[in-house]
């Protein structure tokens, strides 16, 4: 994946193939080559969020068939300064399917998939999906939660007030509507349930 610094003049991309994380200007609608620089963060750098002007974090998706059980990460990125990199990784369960950051810039999250769509004969299967909850603060990421919610974990984002957070499981078809409260997260109403089609990717407006 891809995303735009608030500015619109950087661009961070995920590039999962290459086990990289590239940042690059963003100039006259085009991508300035080469990178100003590329990252390693952890195995499958899959989605990519800003956290602010000089701060981003990335889910590492692990192995791509999310069979093996592994436990994944969210990293970091400090991309201040001339030499922008990895600066903090948290393990967060397998398979990270997306992740998001608050606009006030003090929070992510990650949508874990969590073995939640493996057979349930499988060794390591569990009925539902993780929102993780990560707290940044002087520069580090520290886990604070995680909240079940349908299996097959897809898209995550937050709501402006830096507090609601929307999590979408395929499974389920339902997007589920979640608070921060007291660094913790909690059920804040009702899932909206699809009647066709599952959701597979959200992503909120800017003012």
């Amino acid at each position: 994946s891809s995303a735009f610094a608030p500015d619109g003049k950087r661009l961070l991309v995920a590039q999962s193939d290459a086990q990289r994380v590239s940042l690059y200007d963003w100039r006259d609608g085009r991508i300035v080559q080469p990178a100003i620089r590329d990252m390693a963060a952890g195995v499958t750098p899959f989605t990519v969020a800003w956290c602010g002007a000089d701060l981003a974090v990335v889910g590492n998706f692990g192995i791509p068939d999310s069979s093996n059980g592994d436990i994944d990460t969210v990293s970091l990125i400090d991309l201040a300064g001339a030499r922008p990199r990895v600066i903090d990784t948290v393990a967060v369960g397998s398979a990270p399917e997306d992740v998001a950051c608050s606009p006030d810039g003090r929070y992510a999250v990650a949508a874990v998939q969590n073995m939640s769509n493996r057979p349930a004969a499988h060794p390591w299967y569990s009925p539902h999906s993780l929102v993780v909850l990560l707290k940044i603060e002087d520069r580090r990421l520290r886990r604070l939660d995680a909240a079940p919610i349908g299996a097959w974990a897809e898209g995550v984002a937050f709501g402006d007030d830096s507090r609601s957070v929307l999590a979408q499981s395929i499974d389920d078809r339902a997007l589920h509507l979640l608070r921060i409260d007291n660094d913790t997260l909690k059920p804040a109403g009702a899932p909206v349930v699809f009647a066709n089609g599952a959701p597979a990717a959200i992503g909120v407006a800017g003012r």
